[in-house]
C-alpha cells in the first residue's frame, strides 16, 4: 500500500506540513489553490500598471485602407461585375464565341 507523501498531489485528503513538521491545518490542493502562480513577477517594458485612465476615448485613423472610396465606386457601378455597355466597344462584343461549321 503507498504512504501518503507531498509526491501525490492528486490525492486531496493529505495535510500539508511545513518545513518545521508541524501540519499547516490546510490540504496540499487547498495549499494549491491559494498560491498566486498567475501573477506576473515583472512587468513588461513600456508598461505602466498605476497608470490605468486614459484621456478621452482611442482615437483610429479616419479611413486608412480606403474602403469608403471603394465602397462608394462599387456603388455607382451597380454592383454588376461587367463595364457598362457604354463603356466597351461593339465590335468585341462576340469575341470569345466560336460559331459551329454547318
Amino acid at each position: 500500500m503507498l504512504e501518503p507523501s507531498a509526491n501525490m498531489p492528486w490525492f486531496k485528503g493529505w495535510k500539508v506540513t511545513c518545513k518545521d513538521g508541524s501540519a499547516s491545518g490546510t490540504t496540499l490542493l487547498e495549499a494549491r489553490i491559494k498560491t498566486n502562480r498567475f501573477v506576473p513577477d515583472k512587468e513588461f517594458s513600456g508598461s505602466d500598471r498605476k497608470q490605468r485612465g486614459r484621456e478621452g476615448p482611442v482615437q483610429f485613423e479616419e479611413d486608412p485602407f480606403g474602403l469608403d472610396k471603394f465602397l462608394e465606386e462599387a456603388k455607382q457601378h451597380g454592383g454588376s461585375k461587367r463595364p457598362s455597355d457604354s463603356s466597351r466597344p461593339k465590335e468585341h462584343e462576340h469575341e470569345g464565341k466560336k460559331r459551329r461549321k454547318e
